[in-house]
């Protein structure tokens, strides 16, 4: 139905703008659907945080957990991304508090996920053993998650991405 975006940034509408040190600039696009099997408008935001700077990430999803919140709380929200950050202390309370819900925990529980990034080598077993799972599916809303994995799939042994894939089955409740 629409779609648009804005930069993650204490000027969020100037192109290319930068805070809080992030190491570059950094986005969120959102598109707003009609489901077509419901008839009810969904929204998905999708996002790639800053790598370095703890600060910027912080106040970066600060901006995305306020625009987002514009909208009722009976309004579906799906929220995507790399957010360069685990589970600890920090964005994911912040997220969590917002009131937004992890698909993959509300799937597979509180059992410690296998990390999401691979730095295009998925046989280094030292280091998928340090890897945090740094991306993920929250929703918002009248929505559940009944399932939710991260995809390890290769083509000939080549990884597309130095992520894994997440994939969700997401419902309305």
């Amino acid at each position: 139905i629409t779609a648009g975006g804005y930069w993650l940034s204490e000027t969020p509408l100037i192109a290319g703008s930068i805070s809080w040190g992030s190491a570059r600039a950094r986005n969120c696009s959102w598109v707003r659907l009609l489901d077509k099997k419901t008839n009810r408008e969904i929204r998905l935001i999708n996002l790639h945080l800053d790598h370095v700077s703890n600060e910027a990430k912080l106040g970066q999803i600060k901006v995305v957990l306020e625009e987002a919140a514009q909208y009722q709380d009976d309004f579906p929200q799906i929220l995507t991304g790399d957010f360069n950050n685990g589970y600890g202390a920090g964005l994911y309370p912040e997220i969590i508090n917002a009131g937004w819900k992890d698909s993959y925990v509300l799937s597979n529980g509180d059992a410690k996920p296998e990390g999401t990034t691979n730095a295009f080598r998925p046989d280094d077993a030292e280091r998928n053993a340090k890897a945090k799972k740094i991306d993920f599916i929250f929703i918002k809303g009248p929505l559940s998650a009944s399932k939710s994995v991260i995809i390890k799939d290769r083509w000939k042994n080549i990884v597309p991405s130095d992520h894994w894939f997440l994939s969700a089955d997401i419902n309305y409740i």
